[in-house]
């Protein structure tokens, strides 16, 4: 199987007492794929320093 690569933009928030947030959107077939549903949507996420990467996987 092939890697699929896109690009996005990282959206920053506030909340009224000034902490920040942030989101990314994720294309639907990419979370089909992983089998993320409404109903079941418990991810793991993985932060490696190192290689600079983060890696979702379902739970």
């Amino acid at each position: 199987m092939q890697n699929e690569e896109r690009l996005a933009k990282v959206q920053f928030s506030k909340n009224g007492q000034g902490y920040r947030t942030t989101r990314i959107a994720l294309p639907i077939p990419w979370i089909d794929a992983l089998g993320i549903s409404i109903d079941d949507r418990d991810i793991r996420l993985l932060f490696d320093r190192e290689n600079k990467k983060i890696v979702i996987r379902k739970k």
